[in-house]
């Protein structure tokens, strides 16, 4: 059975409120200038940040890891080809 136009949701006829009784909320009002002026003046550039001496220790190691590891893996490559190398002078 198809809802007919007088059958109203049992919400809207226990609501004492309408739509014409609807507010849209109140928008806040954008940041007038003396509110940016009170927080400290414009034209000084801000603090440097601070880095944490860890996070500094941490990348430090980072990068000697990681040249340590391609001094590593080019060793391993020039020994690889020495042994091959060696490999074909064998089979010759």
């Amino acid at each position: 059975m198809e809802a007919q136009p007088d059958d109203a949701p049992l919400d809207d006829l226990l609501s004492d409120s309408s739509d014409e009784d609807y507010e849209p909320v109140p928008q806040m009002p954008p940041p007038r200038p003396h509110d940016r002026e009170a927080s400290g003046s414009i034209s000084a550039p801000p603090p440097a940040p601070q880095i944490d001496p860890t996070l500094l220790a941490i990348l430090d190691w980072m990068q000697h890891e990681q040249s340590r590891q391609a001094e590593e893996q080019q060793r391993q490559a020039v020994a690889l080809a020495v042994a091959q190398a060696q490999i074909n002078l064998c089979q010759d």
